[in-house]
């Protein structure tokens, strides 16, 4: 290799038990006129997930426990291109969305759609708790 022209190197691909664990953040509804909304889901080992979602609710803090939707799906990780990807049903719909992990491990930006489409709803961020 000619110097400098050295490729600068990117973070390691996360490990797939790196994403495994709880995610919490937001989400928005471009397509229903911006309306957000809490979002989070639970990744286990064996590609199974509890997803969990509500639309907030001025001055009411949502948690999991408290959240309008509890999902359960599985989904699809791929360690080369870091995508989270996954279908599930929401009341009459069927959702799908599509994230890349950061570097760090840490969030998941991503978007989401009415299946198969996971861009034509909105948006969504999650970051992943402590154990």
């Amino acid at each position: 290799m000619l110097p400098g022209c050295q490729k600068e190197l990117e973070g390691p691909d996360p490990d797939p038990d790196d994403v495994i664990g709880f995610w919490e953040g937001g989400y928005v509804d471009v397509k229903y006129g911006n309306v957000e909304g809490y979002f989070a889901f639970d990744l286990r080992a064996d590609s199974t997930a509890t997803i969990y979602i509500d639309q907030k609710d001025a001055g009411l803090p949502v948690t999991p426990e408290n959240a309008d939707g509890k999902v359960e799906t599985t989904f699809k990780y791929s360690q080369s291109t870091k995508k989270l990807t996954f279908v599930y049903k929401y009341k009459t719909k069927e959702l799908a969305t599509s994230g890349t992990v950061n570097d760090a491990v840490t969030q998941i930006p991503g978007t989401w759609g009415e299946a198969p489409d996971v861009e034509d709803r909105g948006i969504y961020t999650v970051t992943k708790k402590k154990k």
